[in-house]
């Protein structure tokens, strides 16, 4: 059985390559693991833009929390998600991944999150120092590749973040 599959009671397979799935069920080794009442899904060999799944969750830190993904297929070597992500005690965190590789030797990754932080935290944080919190944000990038030439290898791996208390 294969590692992941889709079935459904009934669909539509059109010629633009999508496919109209409804009653589905997302099964992983042939085990049911999602209902899909309906879904929409791409069955052609281009890429397409679109929303994704959206992310439900609740925490006592977060409060609830919802996430709705936009996956846009810039090109063959591109593509970018951007984030919506409201959490109904910290505010709205809003964010963009681009990845690319233009080729098999080469590819790279940037990721940036930023928030407007509703709750503002004056408490001291390990290193004694007391922070506001209100504009919070993180960068990452990673790139391996080529440096102007193929006779250059070069790597890179950037990150940077707003506080040291964001990622927790």
């Amino acid at each position: 059985s294969p590692a992941w599959s889709v079935s459904s009671a009934y669909g539509d397979i059109n010629l633009d390559g999508s496919v109209r799935v409804y009653h589905g069920a997302f099964r992983i080794k042939n085990i049911p693991v999602a209902y899909l009442p309906y879904a929409s899904l791409p069955a052609g060999r281009k890429r397409k833009s679109g929303f994704l799944m959206p992310e439900f969750s609740s925490s006592d830190k977060l409060g609830f929390n919802i996430n709705i993904p936009y996956y846009w297929a810039i090109n063959e070597e591109s593509d970018a998600t951007f984030y919506e992500n409201w959490m109904s005690k910290r505010g709205l965190m809003q964010g963009v991944e681009f990845r690319y590789a233009p080729d098999t030797e080469a590819k790279g990754m940037f990721l940036a999150t930023w928030l407007n932080d509703s709750k503002q935290d004056t408490q001291e944080g390990d290193d004694g120092l007391s922070r506001s919190n209100r504009e919070r944000w993180w960068a990452v990038g990673k790139y391996d590749g080529w440096l102007g030439s193929p006779q250059w290898k070069f790597r890179a791996d950037v990150d940077a973040v707003s506080d040291q208390d964001y990622l927790r």
